[in-house]
């Protein structure tokens, strides 16, 4: 799928969300890395496909067992720290995340 050449600026509004939106996905699940996005509370409301193979996990379950992101909560934009992330096979491996604030 090829969405790249769509020009959104003949479409209606609702439209072109859902263009951008499809084009967003994409991107992020083509990626190889593990991405994720949290509210203004820090916490996580969505995961890249990528995330869910690697885990082996689903939202409800990832949600269920979280705390709040502790960037939103510390007043910082930018972070860098290290997490332990299991994966299908029960063992755990390390992360390095990086985090931005972003107002939207």
């Amino acid at each position: 799928m090829n969405n790249s050449a769509t020009d959104v600026r003949k479409q209606p509004a609702s439209a072109e969300a859902e263009t951008r939106e499809q084009q967003f996905r994409t991107l992020a699940n083509s990626i190889p890395q593990l991405a994720w996005m949290a509210d203004a509370e820090g916490y996580i409301f969505w995961y890249n496909d990528r995330w869910y193979d690697y885990t082996g996990t689903s939202l409800e379950e990832t949600s269920a067992s979280r705390s709040p992101f502790p960037l939103a909560n510390r007043g910082m934009t930018r972070s860098r720290y290290e997490v332990r992330v299991e994966n299908t096979n029960g063992s755990f491996r390390e992360h390095c995340q990086f985090a931005m604030l972003m107002n939207v």
